[in-house]
């Protein structure tokens, strides 16, 4: 009938209990979830507190279980090697030891709070005193951080960007706009001295010491003064170079000291050595015992030559690396263009004697680089197995050697003169060096440590 009381509608009568029930549901969840993330976090937390021996964590010292202890806290670094930026290499020279103050040297604070939480799985049982010298060093370093010396005074830098390519600029005007065979043989003297320059610009990106952020100084910046202008690859750079600053003259390790079959600059090279950072043994065969008898003569021709031997190494490793590379695609494109570029100019020559003089002229003078390098640890002591982790200080200052400069030829050294002040606080910026070397000589003479330093030239005398 009209009157008659009309059903009520299923929806209706739903909406309130569903809404209800969901609520309900949801908050059971919120629950649930949140219970289960207190859990995760306790056994974390129950993770972290077990305690380890320093023997038990060192039995953890290969690729494929690979531990290390940084103020006395035990991480795993096992599974996220391969996504280290500067390659598994480093972290298996350290693997089942100290790594504090080398970690320090290379690493912002922010990547200790972001990223070494989670991979923390205990804490030492039996902790060591760090020696005199090294808590004077870690004091120093808080005074250099309170003093400014980390930050960047960029138009410095802007400066050394510019003035870096006023010798390519001078190269490819006396390349193109002027006749004879000295104009532009003069050109080829530029252009070695544009890839010296950039190389030490390179240098300090390769150690984020010029903007401090991996992203640029290993980005741009790097891809621009390392590959596309000097064709000396920014990842291999840093590959290298880290491992050699953490296993200084290591002659199992160092791969700045492993040159045979020509140069063998202790001993033990004269048996068949296993390089860690190479992965093969390096053989001292018939080639090599005849080449290193003469290698005091040999030593110029091989730096002259030198630089043809980063362009291979870059692209091997841009080509066959299996590990997480920064930017590889865009490294093998500046690589490509850097090749590009330079063939170009070389083609402006009008004949081939010139193109060819022009090439090996540009490279062989470039290689004074190289004996740069060379002469910081050549003739410093070697370590034959893993250098001291817990005395970093000391291995640094006996296996580096300083060149005595002023500041009117610091540009000829771009910073390399502050050989065991750069290799203790590396992502110091250049211009701030030499007032590091004033307040560390010093510090270091108290604790019985000399830094060793002479001339450029009594340097390449003690090489040789």
């Amino acid at each position: 009938s009209v009157g008659a009381r009309m059903p009520p509608q299923v929806g209706d009568a739903a909406r309130p209990v569903a809404a209800a029930t969901v609520e309900t549901s949801g908050a059971g969840a919120t629950d649930a979830a949140a219970k289960r993330r207190r859990r995760v976090a306790a056994a974390a937390e129950e993770k972290r507190a077990t305690k380890y021996t320093w023997e038990e964590v060192s039995r953890h010292n290969k690729r494929e279980d690979l531990w290390i202890v940084m103020d006395d806290k035990v991480f795993d670094l096992t599974a996220w090697g391969r996504c280290h930026p500067g390659g598994m290499t480093p972290l298996v020279g350290l693997a089942g030891r100290d790594a504090t103050d080398q970690f320090a040297a290379f690493h912002p604070d922010w990547v200790r709070k972001q990223h070494l939480p989670r991979l923390q799985v205990g804490v030492i049982a039996d902790p060591r005193t760090p020696p005199a010298v090294v808590t004077a060093y870690r004091e120093l370093d808080r005074k250099f951080r309170a003093q400014g010396l980390y930050q960047t005074w960029y138009p410095y830098y802007a400066f050394k960007f510019a003035v870096s390519m006023l010798p390519l600029v001078a190269a490819v005007y006396l390349v193109m706009a002027c006749e004879g065979w000295a104009a532009h043989m003069l050109g080829a003297v530029a252009l070695a001295l544009f890839f010296q320059q950039c190389a030490f610009l390179g240098h300090d990106l390769g150690h984020n010491a010029v903007t401090h952020i991996r992203e640029w100084d290993g980005g741009p910046l790097g891809l621009v003064w390392g590959n596309l202008l000097t064709g000396v690859g920014i990842n291999w750079w840093k590959r290298n170079h880290n491992v050699h600053h953490i296993m200084t003259n290591s002659v199992v390790h160092d791969p700045d000291i492993q040159h045979l079959p020509f140069f063998a600059i202790h001993e033990t090279f004269f048996g068949n050595l296993w390089s860690t950072y190479y992965q093969r043994v390096m053989t001292f065969d018939a080639a090599a015992r005849f080449f290193v008898r003469y290698q005091h003569y040999l030593y110029y021709p091989v730096m002259a030559f030198a630089r043809f031997n980063l362009y291979a190494q870059t692209m091997i490793l841009l080509v066959t690396c299996k590990e997480n590379l920064f930017q590889r695609r865009n490294e093998l494109v500046s690589e490509l263009v850097f090749f590009a570029w330079v063939t170009a100019l070389i083609l402006q020559l009008p004949t081939a004697g010139e193109r060819v003089a022009f090439l090996l002229l540009s490279h062989m003078l470039a290689g004074v680089l190289h004996v740069q390098i060379t002469l910081s640890h050549f003739s410093m002591p070697v370590r034959d197995g893993y250098p001291d982790s817990i005395n970093f200080v000391k291995e640094q200052v006996e296996t580096s050697l300083d060149v005595d400069t002023d500041w009117y030829d610091d540009w000829f050294h771009g910073g390399l003169q502050f050989q065991v002040e750069h290799h203790l606080y590396p992502r110091i910026p250049r211009h701030n060096l030499r007032r590091v070397m004033a307040q560390l000589r010093p510090m270091l003479r108290e604790h019985g440590l000399e830094v060793q330093s002479c001339s450029f030239l009594e340097g390449n005398r003690r090489v040789i």
